[in-house]
């Protein structure tokens, strides 16, 4: 009984490096740009749940050239990503639907779930989102809020809107996107 236990425990220990060596070699591969390995390598562990994986998967996906490039493929993997909360996964989705599809509506639920956990690029991406939109004119003390919290958070370019752009904000809009920032609490 104890060994029967024991060579279990290996067999699973096992496992769990062979998924790690695949998540590694994956994603360094991802860093390169070789989507061809990742994909190979990652695949296996996105059917499994992995949300890395599957982050890794659809965004190898999306931003590949064809054969490899399936975009509709790509987002797919990306929503099984934000669904297990990947904070990547929903700013990458929000900028496919905003840059890409042109799907305003989506891509403003998906960069919000990423900036309001903390994301700096989906809060500069919702600052671009509010300030090109319809309704600019009345949100851009929101996202002034946004530029202001992705600056905060490093993000050089809001950083840069901010202090030398100067897109046109109202001395009342500063200061509402200051109150705004200031009350700001990230989703956990």
């Amino acid at each position: 009984m104890v060994a029967i236990r024991r060579l279990f425990a290996i067999a699973a220990f096992a496992a769990c490096v062979a998924a790690h060596a695949g998540l590694k070699e994956g994603a360094i591969a991802y860093s390169r740009g070789d989507f061809a390995t990742t994909l190979r390598e990652l695949k296996p562990l996105a059917e499994q749940g992995q949300p890395l994986a599957q982050y890794l998967v659809g965004s190898s996906l999306v931003n590949a050239k064809p054969p490899l490039g399936n975009v509709g493929e790509g987002e797919d993997w990306l929503k099984k990503a934000a669904g297990q909360g990947q904070i990547a996964a929903m700013r990458d989705l929000g900028a496919l639907n905003l840059f890409g599809k042109k799907d305003r509506a989506e891509a403003r639920q998906w960069l919000l779930q990423a900036a309001d956990r903390g994301d700096a690029e989906a809060q500069h991406l919702m600052a671009l989102y509010l300030l090109d939109g319809p309704e600019a004119e009345a949100s851009r003390g929101e996202a002034y809020m946004w530029l202001h919290l992705a600056a905060e958070r490093g993000h050089v370019l809001s950083g840069v809107m901010l202090t030398t752009v100067r897109p046109p904000f109202s001395p009342e809009q500063r200061a509402d996107g200051l109150r705004r920032a200031g009350e700001w609490k990230p989703v956990r």
